[in-house]
């Protein structure tokens, strides 16, 4: 096994492949562009409610807190960004900041059973497991 993947096991990614944790599903969009008051997540800056494009960068684009690329789905692991912003973060894992963050935007958003769901199976944002690459490339952990 190569060492990226004995790192991510410390991430459990299936909890944010389960549709409908607890019975309640993701929140759409809407809930979220209007939770984050129309403004990019990491950035503030207004944002439209359409998908953001290079012809039209004034919308937004979904995020993943935890990349897609590292096996994770959108199950409480979404935020609405800008395009730059979305860009600039990339594979990149959230540092524990932005995990303050994200948690307290899934408050306005989430019922309180699913975020003690999302919490008892471990969810990565709940978790209280960040990180980023160290100087050679490989995921690093914090707790």
């Amino acid at each position: 096994m190569q060492k990226k993947e004995v790192e991510m096991e410390l991430f459990n990614t299936y909890p944010t492949k389960i549709p409908n944790l607890c019975g309640v599903n993701n929140p759409d969009d809407m809930a979220i562009y209007t939770a984050q008051e129309g403004r990019c997540f990491e950035c503030h800056k207004p944002v439209q409610f359409f998908s953001a494009s290079d012809e039209r960068p004034e919308g937004y684009t979904v995020e993943h807190v935890f990349p897609s690329s590292l096996g994770f789905g959108l199950y409480g692991n979404k935020v609405l960004s800008c395009l730059t912003c979305n860009r600039r973060k990339a594979q990149k894992l959230p540092s524990k900041q932005y995990l303050g963050a994200v948690q307290d935007l899934y408050r306005k958003v989430f019922p309180k059973p699913a975020i003690d769901a999302m919490r008892s199976v471990r969810h990565p944002v709940w978790a209280g497991r960040c990180g980023g690459r160290g100087a050679n490339g490989a995921l690093r952990m914090a707790h």
